[in-house]
């Protein structure tokens, strides 16, 4: 993964804002999910209900951000950037 980024996109729900998530230096991009812990909202990924950072003993972030859906993703990385519009 050396020198991976991600971009994540996000709209706000009226569709008049939209956030994009620049990680870099990721080392670690896991999705899981949980079908018996859906809440309501729309397919897909759905909504995002809340999302956590941590950092880690290696000197890495970790973002968790769970969707309506019961979906988890988890994203390993060294650098973020936010950019709105």
């Amino acid at each position: 993964f050396k020198d991976a980024a991600l971009r994540i996109s996000l709209e706000s729900h009226t569709g008049e804002q939209r956030l994009t998530l620049l990680y870099s230096g990721v080392e670690r991009f896991e999705s899981t999910s949980d079908p018996l812990v859906c809440l309501q909202g729309p397919g897909g990924y759905g909504d995002l209900g809340y999302g956590e950072v941590d950092i880690l003993p290696t000197g890495c972030f970790e973002h968790r951000l769970l969707f309506s859906t019961g979906i988890e993703l988890i994203v390993e990385f060294r650098g973020f950037r936010l950019l709105r519009g």
